[in-house]
């Protein structure tokens, strides 16, 4: 190991030296330039962390109601947030929970670590009583909306 010299009387010591043999000054190998390189690596290390490792979306969608909707009201929920994921993933978001609406949106549900939308599909009261039941279909004009907040490429 390559010996250094201490920061306030020349003296040669270890780099991982704790007191300085010579003056007495504790951490005599370390620089100030030591410190600037660790808040550096700290900074770009939690850079790193919340953009690339994924941060919460920054995108919040347009909110939807039941009452705009009526009976075709297709959620359990009484608003989401309606909004689109490139290249056509229509999605919906009730608080940190986001949902795959359209097809290719639930094929890669799993994957992108979005719900599965039968979890707040409502059934169509239509179906009470025939012995089978059904799901409130989203009105095409709901996923129109989505795709239109698509970032075009």
């Amino acid at each position: 190991m390559a010996l250094t010299s201490c920061k306030t009387c020349s003296h040669q010591v270890a780099p991982t030296a704790k007191v300085c043999p010579g003056c007495g000054v504790k951490n005599p190998g370390i620089r100030l330039k030591h410190y600037f390189y660790g808040l550096a690596f700290i900074t770009v290390a939690g850079w790193f962390f919340i953009k690339v490792l994924g941060a919460p979306s920054t995108a919040h969608g347009e909110k939807i109601t039941a009452e705009e909707y009526g009976q075709e009201w297709p959620f359990t929920v009484p608003a989401v947030l309606l909004d689109c994921e490139p290249p056509a993933y229509t999605v919906v978001r009730v608080g940190d929970t986001t949902y795959a609406v359209n097809g290719s949106a639930r094929s890669k549900a799993a994957k992108m670590g979005w719900r599965d939308l039968t979890e707040i599909w409502r059934d169509d009261p239509k179906s009470v009583g025939t012995g089978t039941t059904w799901k409130v279909p989203p009105p095409a004009e709901m996923i129109q909306r989505a795709l239109a907040r698509c970032p075009k490429s």
